[in-house]
């Protein structure tokens, strides 16, 4: 049976999931019963990052793409160190395309404890860029909806643009004036 993981933050970005997988074709997917909050901390990089956490009645969107079993060993030894658990998805959680998936096993990666950006450990605009021109990928309305289903926007936040905190942050940033625009507009 096919393995599928459901990303809802930097892995929505196709440069980003390549460093552990192929060049894999990402479907949009909706995740019913789970919250995207800024509620992981990263003291190596000095920031706090997107996480997963059940709650009745929200919903998230993402993407989905196929994985083998080295892949997924792969994307855990990249998450699971950084404070993530792994889960398998009810499948009755989740939209493909608007569509039930019809076979297969999904995952996706969830916060072990959560916590909140703080003034030495904010959410970092180099990673938001990340996770933001992968969702423009998807359309303006997808980015829109990353944004409104996102909480904990009013917590600590600063610009790294210049000298970029993350990692895997882009080399080159074509959308960072649509990303501005569409934090400015749509934020909560």
């Amino acid at each position: 049976m096919s393995s599928y993981l459901f990303s809802y933050g930097s892995l929505i970005n196709s440069q980003s999931r390549h460093l552990n997988s192929g060049l894999k074709r990402a479907q949009k997917a909706v995740l019913t019963g789970y919250c995207r909050e800024w509620n992981i901390a990263v003291p190596k990089i000095k920031a706090t990052v997107l996480g997963l956490v059940k709650k009745n009645q929200a919903k998230v969107n993402g993407v989905v793409f196929k994985v083998s079993e080295a892949e997924l060993k792969s994307f855990d030894s990249r998450e699971l160190p950084a404070g993530y658990t792994r889960i398998q998805i009810d499948l009755k959680q989740l939209k493909i395309n608007g569509k039930n998936p019809t076979e297969g096993t999904y995952y996706a990666y969830l916060t072990k404890k959560p916590t909140h950006p703080v003034k030495n450990k904010p959410v970092i605009q180099s990673y938001v860029d990340v996770v933001l021109s992968g969702c423009l990928n998807y359309g303006k309305k997808f980015a829109q909806d990353f944004i409104k289903t996102t909480s904990g926007w009013q917590y600590a936040r600063i610009d790294d643009r210049q000298n970029p905190v993350y990692p895997r942050a882009l080399k080159q940033l074509k959308h960072k004036r649509q990303i501005d625009k569409l934090m400015n507009e749509t934020r909560n």
